[in-house]
């Protein structure tokens, strides 16, 4: 029993919390759910779903160089970010993208996560220009620095690129920690 002064809350709960908690609410049984008003489900969902997008920019699709402002202010904006998109007919995620985004969140890294579109569009042309020709998603930029996509073979960038390979190094944390973003090569 809970009363109002003591009733959970997710404020401060950390993602990889959030993820555990959201995951276990998914696995509950359905019956854990019946005597909740589905208007309130309703809205709770709403404001997930609300709070998941809160912090994307809508980029701009119809010209490359308004796109390419667009995300050349988000670079500069965050300490760290990786842009994904949609594959194949466009409703299915990147296979690449969801295993970067949850090894950041295992290792607690903060970050922001950015969708472009897919390839042809105004914001996916300006991203694989601001990222060197690499034409695969993801793509990350650490402290306004390219990190390359999910690993050195994206874009032929070579050792010391690749998302995946700098975190296992610790040298997107190490870069991040020190506000130093020398530290990633």
């Amino acid at each position: 029993n809970f009363t109002r002064n003591s009733m959970p809350t997710v404020s401060g709960l950390s993602p990889p919390q959030l993820s555990e908690l959201f995951q276990s609410l998914i696995s509950a049984p359905r019956d854990n759910f019946q005597s909740i008003d589905v208007t309130l489900l309703q809205a709770a969902s709403e404001r997930l779903l609300e709070a998941a997008s809160f912090d994307k920019v809508a980029l701009p699709e119809g010209n490359v160089d308004a796109a390419k402002a667009a995300i050349q202010e988000v670079i500069s904006g965050n300490d760290l970010i990786i842009f994904t998109a949609k594959v194949g007919d466009g409703t299915k995620d990147c296979p690449y993208c969801i295993k970067v985004l949850s090894k950041l969140e295992q290792e607690g890294i903060a970050f922001k996560h950015q969708p472009v579109g897919m390839k042809g569009t105004s914001s996916r042309t300006a991203l694989i220009d601001l990222a060197d020709g690499i034409t695969s998603v993801p793509v990350g930029f650490c402290i306004q620095t390219l990190l390359g996509g999910y690993d050195e073979t994206d874009g032929n960038k070579g050792e010391g690129y690749g998302i995946m390979p700098l975190i296992d190094a610790g040298k997107i944390r190490s870069a991040l920690d020190k506000r130093d973003s020398t530290l990633i090569r």
